[in-house]
């Protein structure tokens, strides 16, 4: 997915994967990977790059644990174009709806 992020600096967005996630599902922007690695039926995950948490939506459990990074952790979006590139198994996107909040920008 594309979108422009507006003002002058750098957001750490909230994204979420709703539905089916399957097992190394894969988000990547700028070169910084992060797989997650639990398979959540019919579920989501909330991923919260300013506080730096991974929660279960059903429950709010952290599920920390089941995340790799590759290149850093946690994304930044610089203001701009921006490319975040969602990979997982073949539910993918059939099943899986993905959201990103950055807020209003960097001002």
């Amino acid at each position: 997915m594309r979108f422009i992020i507006p003002g002058h600096t750098e957001v750490e967005p909230v994204i979420k994967l709703i539905g089916y996630i399957g097992s190394n599902t894969k988000l990547e922007s700028n070169g910084k990977i992060m797989t997650y690695t639990r398979t959540e039926d019919w579920d989501g995950i909330v991923i919260d790059n300013k506080n730096e948490t991974v929660r279960r939506m059903s429950d709010g459990a952290n599920m920390i644990s089941y995340v790799t990074w590759s290149y850093g952790r946690f994304f930044q979006f610089a203001p701009g174009n921006t490319q975040l590139t969602v990979t997982g198994p073949a539910a993918f996107p059939k099943s899986m709806t993905v959201a990103v909040d950055y807020g209003s920008g960097g001002g």
